[in-house]
């Protein structure tokens, strides 16, 4: 299996302790990322920012001019800085380590990134959700399918409701994304972006303005390689899956197809700890930091 370095994305944008939101909104905007590390003076990474705690305060707009200009929610604390929400790291890796190994710290976590680090835990990299995704498209084999993953019952909303309402629930299940529908068609994909987009413009309260053009959806049988491969072709994080009738059946997400991902590499691999190749005792969780 190849090493970590060959899916991860060197030299990712990062953040101080001490950054400003409207600073952490500006980055993740004109850098169209997701998750914003969080390191030290002294280099060490300390945490990790990902966009929804951002968004939740506020959001990064542009003006007619096209700069980027951060506005507050209106129950937000304007004080908020990257130290008050960022979490623990939970998945760091080493550049050379087999990926395989990366996948058995990871998939007992939910966090969606993992931080590559140096024997200093100095900062050289990161493996996205979107890296695993798009290694799924030629990795998956073909006889799984919708069927094998998928939540059945996911978060929908009217196409016209109000924005908070759909915002409460987003946040409640603490989720990344619901499915818009107008009767039963399936209309869009609304993420916690387009939501917090919406929020901060008090001329667009209905989340009838986020919509996909096309809507990405996939009928039901449709391959996992297939979905992985859409989603990595129009960086997309939640694919709706339909019936032949145009009912929705259930959604993929991402993290559905890095599961599938995982469990593949896990029956593949046959490494045997009693004849250690010497990768998995230099880049075990308890040791990634010496």
């Amino acid at each position: 299996m190849q090493p970590v370095s060959e899916l991860m994305s060197p030299q990712p944008i990062f953040v101080r302790p001490t950054t400003s939101l409207p600073e952490c909104g500006r980055f993740l905007e004109l850098h169209r990322i997701r998750h914003l590390p969080v390191v030290a003076q002294d280099g060490a990474v300390i945490g990790l920012l990902n966009d929804a705690e951002v968004w939740a305060h506020g959001v990064t707009l542009f003006g007619d001019d096209g700069r980027p200009l951060w506005m507050w929610h209106r129950d937000s604390d304007c004080r908020a800085r990257v130290e008050d929400l960022m979490v623990p790291v939970e998945v760091f890796a080493r550049p050379q380590e087999p990926f395989t190994h990366l996948v058995r710290r990871w998939k007992t976590s939910r966090q969606d990134a993992a931080l590559v680090v140096d024997g200093r835990r100095h900062l050289v990299g990161i493996v996205t959700e979107h890296g695993v995704v798009a290694a799924a498209a030629t990795l998956l084999p073909p006889m799984l399918t919708t069927a094998h993953a998928g939540t059945v019952a996911p978060i929908t909303a009217a196409h016209v409701g109000e924005v908070e309402a759909a915002w409460e629930r987003i946040d409640r299940a603490g989720a990344r994304h619901l499915v818009l529908l107008s009767g039963i068609e399936v209309v869009g994909v609304a993420s916690v972006r387009d939501l917090a987009m919406l929020r901060a413009r008090a001329d667009r309260a209905r989340t009838a303005f986020v919509r996909q053009s096309p809507v990405y959806t996939v009928p039901e049988g449709t391959t996992l390689r297939a979905v992985a491969e859409l989603m990595a072709r129009h960086k997309i994080g939640l694919v709706p899956v339909l019936d032949q009738h145009g009912y929705l059946q259930r959604v993929i997400s991402r993290r559905d197809v890095m599961d599938a991902l995982f469990a593949l590499l896990e029956e593949r691999e046959t490494f045997d700890p009693r004849v250690p190749d010497g990768s998995w005792n230099r880049f075990g969780p308890e040791t990634v930091s010496d």
